[in-house]
């Protein structure tokens, strides 16, 4: 959080949801700022006589931009400000505060420094610029930011003049290529690599490689049994180019993005050993999200891979997504894998825990219901929530319960959507 004040004095207090940088990297001081679609929230009830506590939220990192001080839609008051005399830095003094920040691994501070040094830094300093884009292309790439790193690392390369500048050049083009590999604009050439490109993996080993210092795995894609191709049932789907027997690998991904519970704790977190059946799967929606939006906000080339456009037309009242109409026919198979991957699909902690994301606080008291809405916020999955808890009431022989939670399902589908239709369908399917 921070505090903001407007061009007639008036002063808020900002809530930015989708960030995991310390506010100053996000929010420098002294900074004017333009915000997309704010909105005021109340996060509890006043006391009497207090003032109304509302908090100004910005719902994602890049609804919120940083003005230059002339940009023309910075107010007069602050431009006028923001040109009274201060102590100039040179390029070269701007890199060595860069240089020292980068040491102290404070990568958002020497990105601002390197590229204060490149604003001011002359046409006839090719030599300093390129120091300041090759360094800045490093911070960017310890601050996730790959599309950045990338382009200042290629505008860092220099005429190889030298041994000197060859070097440096190596230094641009290293660091060009790992910011491509993050991208996952890579090709295996290692042998190791090769084998993984060919589903040949060692599974125990690379769960073995986790580490305090080395939380994250990092394996390549095997996905050459698999093709994406139109579905009858429900539009895209994955459908096998190749007969694949029991037992066999279908697909192994590199994840675009992956939420740890506990970074100092990686092992308890992931265990990828499913042939011994110690395979878990855990949820962290919230920083699932948070990371995600950070990563596509800072590498806008990784948004396709991510989201795809819709291929056709979509007509009024037409549903966007097909579900599965019989899926209940796959309840022996969903057992199967409850069984074998320890899945707690209908788990009442999970329901309650996804229910309080959306700031709901239910608590249950034999046949009663109560819901704490003092910090909910308003959310098209609510409705959702509430009938997978209901669901789970019903399968436990809580009928009663299961039937108020419905109940409160229809009741946040109406407050979201103004309307019931499409209602059936969600109900449906959960």
């Amino acid at each position: 959080m921070a505090g903001v004040e407007d061009e007639y004095g008036n002063v808020a207090v900002l809530h930015i949801n989708t960030h995991d940088r310390p506010d100053v990297d996000v929010l420098p001081l002294g900074s004017v700022i333009a915000i997309k679609e704010p909105r005021l929230d109340v996060r509890k009830p006043p006391e009497p006589g207090d003032q109304l506590p509302c908090f100004l939220t910005v719902e994602h990192i890049s609804d919120l931009i940083i003005l230059h001080p002339l940009h023309q839609l910075t107010p007069l008051a602050f431009r006028q400000a923001s040109v009274q005399p201060e102590t100039e830095q040179t390029a070269l003094e701007w890199k060595s505060l860069g240089n020292t920040a980068l040491k102290a691994n404070s990568m958002q501070l020497a990105r601002n420094y390197y590229s204060a040094g490149l604003a001011v830094a002359g046409s006839h300093q090719s030599e300093l610029k390129h120091d300041l884009l090759r360094n800045r292309a490093l911070a960017n790439l310890n601050l996730g930011r790959c599309d950045a790193a990338l382009a200042d690392a290629l505008a860092s390369i220099s005429e190889p003049s030298s041994i000197e500048s060859q070097r440096l050049n190596f230094k641009a083009y290293h660091r060009a290529g790992r910011a491509e590999y993050l991208l996952g604009n890579f090709t295996e050439a290692a042998g190791a690599r090769r084998a993984e490109a060919d589903g040949r993996y060692d599974f125990e080993a690379i769960v073995a490689g986790l580490s305090h210092t080395h939380p994250k795995l990092d394996a390549a894609s095997f996905l050459s049994k698999v093709d994406v191709m139109p579905s009858e049932l429900h539009g895209r789907g994955l459908f096998a180019n190749r007969d694949i027997v029991p037992g066999e690998l279908v697909m192994c991904e590199k994840a675009i993005s992956i939420v740890y519970g506990d970074l100092t704790r990686p092992k308890p977190v992931l265990k990828y050993l499913a042939h011994k059946k110690e395979c878990k799967v855990t949820g962290n929606l919230a920083g699932a999200h948070r990371q995600l939006a950070k990563k596509l906000s800072d590498n806008p080339s990784l948004i396709t891979k991510v989201l795809e456009l819709a291929t056709k037309p979509i007509a009024r009242d037409q549903e966007i997504t097909r579900y599965y109409q019989d899926f209940r026919q796959n309840l022996p198979a969903e057992d199967l894998l409850r069984g074998s991957w320890d899945f707690v699909c209908t788990s009442l902690d999970i329901c309650l825990e996804w229910l309080r994301y959306f700031g709901l606080v239910v608590t249950i008291q034999g046949e009663t219901v109560k819901v704490d809405r003092t910090l909910s916020t308003s959310h098209s999955r609510i409705s959702a929530a509430y009938l997978l808890t209901a669901k789970t009431m019903q399968q436990t022989g809580r009928a009663q319960l299961g039937q108020r939670f419905v109940e409160l399902a229809k009741e946040a589908y109406l407050i979201y959507n103004g309307t019931m239709h499409g209602y059936h369908h969600l109900a449906a399917v959960i």
